[in-house]
């Protein structure tokens, strides 16, 4: 995920040339830290993250629809977008959000890892699949990730920067916040099959069945459901229909592509993709389109 392709450099980075062509300059995908700013209205829409990501609002506020759900973040809060998942959104006002990516051994310390969290979740409450909690951003962590931002902002991309920013952000979490807050926000990439998980994202399409998958991993259809929802935490049924949720969304608001068009991609008839908006957004394809300029994202349905 990345916003930063239209930062122009200002003033306060030295031999900004020699910055721009090290080896070590990390834009784009390469990139694990990075900060996006939008003005009221405008949209974002990403692509399945290929890592999990956290997402830091530092200010405004933005309502993103990730993992098949809706989420409101106003300023000094942030969640977890996990690893395969779309991100979209709409800036309810002008704001900035900083975000870190990370891979699944990433340890909160080198005394604690990230999988011990898993004894702390509540036994009871929200379905893995649901995604992380909203947290908020406890003041030494807000003014660590505002100097981030500022850095990130001229245009500072080096790669070792990111890491070790990432490592202090993560330190900082454990610093300042319970072990059962951790263990809701990182909820998502806890204890799952995670060879299961990449590979089935590897397989994704947005035509595939829940027995095209099975099959493609050689399983029966029942060991394969069995080992879904231990993997993914929500029946494999459900994650396709949130999945083609989550690419449909994206496409009426960020492609020019006609109904019909995206009928024949996601196998469906104009009129069952009509139906299909209607029942999950509460919208038709047209009124997900039409309206201001900002084309306000679509209210959850129920």
């Amino acid at each position: 995920m990345t916003d930063m392709g239209c930062i122009v450099p200002v003033a306060g980075l030295e031999y900004a040339d020699e910055h721009f062509v090290c080896e070590n300059y990390s834009n784009g995908r390469q990139a694990v830290l990075g900060f996006i700013e939008k003005q009221a209205g405008q949209l974002l829409a990403y692509d399945a993250l290929a890592r999990s990501t956290l997402v830091f609002v530092l200010s405004g506020e933005v309502r993103i629809f990730s993992g098949g759900t809706y989420c409101d973040l106003p300023v000094g809060s942030m969640t977890l977008v996990s690893a395969g998942d779309g991100f979209y959104g709409e800036a309810r006002t002008d704001f900035l959000l900083v975000y870190c990516s990370f891979s699944r051994d990433m340890p909160l310390c080198n005394k604690f890892a990230l999988e011990s969290l898993s004894a702390f979740l509540p036994r009871s409450g929200a379905p893995a699949g649901m995604g992380g909690a909203v947290l908020p951003v406890r003041p030494l962590l807000s003014r660590y990730l505002q100097v981030a931002g500022d850095v990130l902002r001229i245009r500072m991309l080096c790669a070792h920067y990111q890491r070790i920013t990432v490592e202090t952000v993560f330190l900082l979490l454990r610093g300042f916040y319970t072990k059962e807050e951790l263990a809701l926000l990182f909820r998502p990439v806890l204890g799952r099959d995670f060879d299961f998980r990449d590979k089935l994202l590897g397989a994704y399409s947005v035509r595939i069945t829940v027995k095209e998958l099975a099959s493609a991993r050689d399983m029966s259809l029942a060991t394969f459901n069995r080992r879904f929802l231990a993997a993914f935490g929500i029946p494999a049924g459900q994650w396709l229909v949130d999945k083609k949720k989550e690419r449909l969304l994206r496409d009426l608001l960020v492609t020019k592509d006609t109904v019909a068009e995206l009928a024949d991609k996601y196998g469906m008839s104009p009129n069952y993709l009509s139906s299909f908006c209607k029942e999950h957004f509460g919208l038709s394809p047209s009124e997900i389109r039409s309206g201001s300029s900002s084309r306000p994202l679509p209210p959850q349905a129920g």
